[in-house]
């Protein structure tokens, strides 16, 4: 989910909408999805994932702060941000 939360299988957790991760969390999130190709999914469990792109919503401040740290984590983890290419 882009609010950086996951279900495993697109199973509702608990018939119940799952929190926001925190600021903090969001980022060690994407960057974990970005370099290990997994994350920890609400129920605890740990999922695989194989992402290309890192899409984020939002239309607030914190929106803004959370793309601009994201991307300096990433960065720093030696992952290569980019606009994503047309396939030719």
């Amino acid at each position: 989910r882009a609010d950086g939360s996951l279900w495993p299988r697109g199973e509702l957790y608990n018939g119940q909408v799952a929190d926001l991760l925190p600021h903090t969390e969001a980022v060690i999130a994407g960057v974990q999805i970005a370099k290990e190709g997994k994350m920890i999914a609400v129920s605890g469990e740990t999922i695989r994932i194989s992402a290309q792109t890192l899409c984020l919503h939002g239309d607030g401040v914190e929106s803004a702060l959370l793309a601009r740290d994201l991307r300096q984590a990433l960065e720093q983890a030696g992952v290569r941000v980019t606009a994503p290419q047309t396939p030719s």
